[in-house]
């Protein structure tokens, strides 16, 4: 299946923070996407996402779980996430507007209900997954859901046990990464770190390609020109480690 862009990529976009979406890529069951909030959305096109069989892998900076701030129960935003039957369903619901505490980041009382930083506890309120793994370099639990509701959870700039974790899936695995779990930040400078994990990550990735449901890619919290061409690099060596024929995104 040859891939295409479901958003095509916006130059006015291309700081994509809590309200952008920069582009999505998509072939076949693997998305590639500049907004991790849209993550949200492809899982929704697992096949029986909402039979609570498949497993979830969670490899980022965060762990991007901070509660939801809209109100309603587990039950309700399921229904309300099983109406998504399209990228334009699904926006228009992000642009519904919660409160929201103001933070370094905004100055708005209100935003987006699904946002880059909560998608993950959306999935869970859900109850999308039926293991939820997270490798989470930075973690942020101050913030998010209790450990104890997650099956495994490891604050860790490095990989422990990926293949185990992929082999306790059984065939039934959504994967999503952020490319910001492989940066380095040293005196408030973000700088992409080694391309080594990467390539380790990536590969395990490949070795178990045909057992994973669905694979979601996120360059998330790109801030500068720099940083973009770093990102692209990185997306340059994922291609050629999982063999796509993804371009890379030339804002217009």
């Amino acid at each position: 299946m040859k891939g295409n862009f479901l958003i095509k990529p916006n130059k006015k976009q291309e700081y994509s923070r809590v309200y952008d979406n920069a582009f999505l890529w998509n072939e076949d069951n693997l998305y590639i996407m500049a907004c991790h909030r849209l993550s949200l959305w492809c899982w929704l096109q697992v096949e029986g996402i909402f039979e609570n069989k498949h497993s979830f892998i969670h490899i980022d900076r965060h762990t991007d779980a901070r509660r939801w701030e809209a109100p309603g129960e587990a039950e309700s935003l399921k229904k309300i996430l099983n109406n998504f039957s399209s990228l334009k369903d699904f926006n228009i619901f992000e642009n519904f507007q919660c409160p929201f505490k103001k933070t370094f980041e905004t100055d708005r009382d209100m935003r987006p209900c699904i946002t880059y930083d909560n998608f993950v506890h959306l999935a869970a309120e859900a109850r999308l997954f039926k293991h939820y793994y997270i490798y989470a370099s930075q973690g942020d639990w101050h913030t998010t859901l209790n450990e104890k509701d997650f099956s495994f959870y490891k604050k860790t700039s490095k990989i422990y046990n990926l293949e185990d974790t992929l082999k306790k899936c059984e065939g039934k695995c959504v994967i999503d990464v952020d490319l910001d779990f492989f940066d380095d930040i040293r005196d408030h400078i973000k700088r992409v770190s080694s391309t080594g994990l990467l390539i380790q990550v990536f590969k395990i990735i490949e070795k178990y390609r045909d057992d994973i449901s669905m694979l979601t890619i996120s360059i998330n919290d790109v801030s500068g020109n720099q940083m973009w061409k770093d990102r692209m690099e990185q997306l340059s060596i994922i291609k050629d480690i999982l063999n796509l024929e993804v371009p890379i995104p030339v804002m217009e």
